[in-house]
């Protein structure tokens, strides 16, 4: 067993039986070391604390499941590492589109607001509003994408998720402009 194993089964066991007046307890004495951990895993050290409170949520929901016979130090650095993993994904997904890239039509120029406006009405209007919306805003008005995911009630990577289609549309109408 782990450094720290015995010491974190005996709260993962109190946990399990149904005691949670040690979980303060717990989460100040191990919080910054856990931290570290997630801060070794993650990509953007700036998700160190949703790392975090999801792992905390996970020992929350998954302590029935724990077998107090393993290691429960190696238990929660699994939850961590897996957190961490699926978070880093999410931000390689949800890559920023950026106007400069993008070329409306050929010997306009992208910053313009009318060009901008009759090619996005054209492109999205009657087809996605949705998409319409998201990239005038992006376009149009500047909004960054989690900008854009609070105005619509929508997560931020179905905001990139959108963005990316929405780039695929404009380089199409590029070429072929």
């Amino acid at each position: 067993m782990s450094y720290f194993g015995e010491d974190i089964n005996q709260y993962l066991i109190a946990f399990k039986n149904g005691d949670k007046s040690q979980f303060d307890t717990f989460f100040n004495k191990y919080h910054d070391y856990f931290l570290s951990w997630a801060v070794y895993y993650l990509v953007n050290k700036d998700n160190r604390e949703d790392v975090i409170s999801e792992t905390y949520f996970k020992i929350c929901k998954y302590i029935y499941s724990f077998n107090s016979k393993e290691d429960g130090y190696n238990w929660i650095i699994r939850i961590i590492q897996n957190t961490a993993r699926t978070i880093n994904k999410k931000e390689l997904r949800c890559k920023t589109v950026d106007i400069d890239s993008i070329y409306l039509t050929e010997g306009h120029d992208p910053y313009s607001e009318v060009d901008i406006k009759i090619d996005l009405d054209r492109l999205f209007k009657n087809k996605d509003f949705t998409n319409y919306v998201i990239a005038v805003l992006s376009f149009r008005k500047g909004r960054t994408q989690e900008e854009i995911a609070d105005m619509l009630g929508i997560s931020k990577s179905a905001v990139c998720q959108r963005m990316s289609k929405i780039r695929e549309v404009v380089e199409n109408y590029s070429k072929k402009n």
